[in-house]
């Protein structure tokens, strides 16, 4: 486990954070120059935090107050860079074992071999770095980090530039990684879907500002959270369970409603995640017949949030949903905290994101 609290002055903002990365792994979610690389920089030990602690399974690694600063060598910290950071002029072995060699042998917990044979490098060991195509390349670097024998592993954007097949080839990489060696890992990412993929837990970042830590359901539902929909992509997360395969759709609980969603192939039981956009929502003062949309959730408002060009109304329906409207529709529809509603949304705007018992 590591713990940083730090604060850090930067050209455009300054960051103030209090993280904890336990076992497993911790997405760190945010806009572009929200502050996410400096964090990691600051835990690797690369930039010093103006002020605060960063704490290692105990160790101190850093103290404003006591004058503690380790660097980055002795931190046992795996970093992957956006730009990974290779030695073009060495080869892929060259590159694996590059920190690897500079351990006592007592400090090395991970072998070559295991490493080779997880990220399927064997191929490529006598290739120069130059030489790699992305996906390779990443390969390497998730590789050269896994060698340095880590006991926190940084990983920061490391799908960045991939197209959709060799981010998911990835991905089930950064899967096998967690589930083979256990290293606490912070993941940096832009994509909800990316970090679905990979854990549900998540810390938002914004302006230089933590504004968001935990269960990424529980997370997604705050209102500040979901003021960074516009850049980052937000959707209402919904927990329901499977309850029954009808036709063309999976029809599934969420307290006292029936949703009906695309066809998947779940037994009864299956619990999962799925989401919505708020555009995807409309809203009705009263039940409507006769529309194509199949589910029609009542609901209590809890919140409603104008934004710059229009309002965010969120909506107690067992679970919060959104829905984006105009500042005309909540007049004309008289929306307010406490206001009955109607969530009506077409079965294929539904996406199934996570299955949680798998």
């Amino acid at each position: 486990m590591i713990h940083a609290h730090v604060s850090r002055a930067m050209p455009s903002l300054t960051l103030h954070a209090d993280l904890r990365v336990e076992d497993g792994i911790t997405a760190l979610f945010g806009p572009s120059g929200a502050g996410k690389t400096t964090l990691l920089r600051c835990i690797a030990g690369l930039l010093a935090p103006d002020e605060g602690r960063i704490i290692r399974d105990g160790e101190v690694l850093f103290d404003s107050a006591a004058g503690v600063n380790l660097p980055p060598e002795r931190r046992r910290v795996g970093f992957v860079f956006q730009d990974l950071r290779l030695f073009p002029h060495l080869t892929v072995e060259q590159n694996l074992k590059y920190g690897w060699r500079l351990l006592p042998d007592y400090e090395r917990l991970v072998s070559p071999d295991r490493v080779r044979d997880l990220l399927e490098l064997g191929p490529l060991r006598s290739r120069a770095a130059a030489s790699l195509s992305g996906g390779e390349a990443r390969r390497v670097a998730l590789g050269r980090a896994l060698l340095s024998s880590p006991a926190v592993l940084l990983l920061d954007e490391p799908l960045a530039g991939l197209d959709e097949a060799r981010k998911g080839a990835a991905l089930s990489l950064v899967a096998r990684v967690r589930a083979e060696f256990g290293v606490p890992t912070l993941f940096v990412s832009h994509s909800l879907s990316e970090i679905l993929e990979l854990t549900t837990r998540v810390a938002v970042l914004d302006q230089g500002e933590l504004i968001g830590h935990g269960d990424i359901a529980e997370v997604l539902g705050r209102e500040e959270v979901f003021r960074l929909a516009d850049s980052l992509g937000l959707e209402s997360l919904i927990e329901v369970e499977v309850l029954d395969q009808t036709g063309e759709v999976t029809l599934v609980g969420l307290g006292p409603h029936r949703i009906s969603l695309p066809k998947v192939d779940r037994p009864p039981g299956t619990r999962a995640l799925v989401a919505i956009r708020p555009q995807d929502v409309v809203l009705a003062r009263a039940p409507v017949e006769g529309i194509s949309a199949q589910n029609a959730l009542e609901g209590t408002v809890t919140q409603v949030t104008r934004l710059s060009d229009r309002v965010l109304v969120s909506i107690d329906v067992g679970a919060t949903v959104r829905a984006e409207i105009t500042r005309r529709s909540e007049a004309e529809l008289g929306i307010a905290p406490g206001t009955r509603i109607w969530c009506l949304v077409k079965v294929f705007s539904f996406r199934w994101r996570r299955f949680l018992d798998s």
